[in-house]
C-alpha cells in the first residue's frame, strides 16, 4: 500500500460500489407524501461526492426504468413541491404571473455520464462533476443557458433570498 501511494504522489481514489436497491421499498419510499426526492450539500464537499446528479437519477431510474409514478408526480416533486418546502411559494410551477424555469429533455436519451474532475474552481482548484445526456435546453427568464451539454453564455436568473427574488422583496 505504501509503495502504491508513493508512486501516485499520495493521490489516491477511494470509491464504495453502490449496494444492490430493494427497488419495491424505494418506490413505497419515493411516492410517500413527505418524500422530496434529492439531497444537496450546497456544495461543500465536491473534492469526495457528486451529489447533484439525484434529479436524473431519479428520472432514469425510478420513473422511466422502473414506472415508481407518473411523470407528472415525478416532476411536481422535483420542482414546485421541493420548491414550497424551501420556502420559494413562487418558483417550481408554470402559471400566470410565476417565473417559468424550464427543462426540455428527450425521456429515452436521458443517461448520467462518468464522473469528470474538472478544474473550474478560483486559483485553479479541482472538484468532482457528473454531466447527463438527453437534456436539450435550459431555459431560464425566457433565455436559453443552455442547449444540450453546451453553456450559451446566458445568466439571466436572479439571486433568491428569503424564498424570493430580491428585486421582489
Amino acid at each position: 500500500f505504501l509503495d502504491v501511494s508513493i508512486e501516485d504522489d499520495l493521490k489516491a481514489v477511494w470509491e464504495q460500489q453502490a449496494s444492490p436497491v430493494n427497488l419495491p421499498n424505494l418506490k413505497k419510499i419515493a411516492v410517500h407524501p413527505y418524500t422530496l426526492p434529492g439531497v444537496s450539500d450546497g456544495g461543500a464537499h465536491t473534492k469526495f461526492i457528486t451529489a447533484g446528479d439525484y434529479s436524473t437519477d431519479f428520472l432514469q431510474n425510478l420513473i422511466r426504468d422502473n414506472d415508481a409514478m407518473s411523470l407528472e408526480d415525478a416532476h411536481w416533486r422535483l420542482s414546485k413541491y421541493a420548491a414550497t418546502a424551501a420556502g420559494m411559494e413562487d418558483r417550481g410551477s408554470i402559471a400566470v404571473g410565476m417565473p417559468a424555469d424550464v427543462i426540455v429533455y428527450d425521456m429515452k436519451s436521458l443517461r448520467i455520464m462518468d464522473e469528470e474532475i474538472a478544474y473550474d474552481f478560483p486559483g485553479g482548484e479541482w472538484r468532482r462533476i457528473r454531466r447527463a445526456e438527453g437534456y436539450d435546453y435550459t431555459i431560464v427568464n425566457g433565455e436559453i443557458t443552455f442547449e444540450g451539454m453546451r453553456c450559451t453564455g446566458a445568466c439571466p436568473g436572479r439571486l433568491l433570498r428569503h424564498g424570493r427574488a430580491q428585486d421582489m422583496l
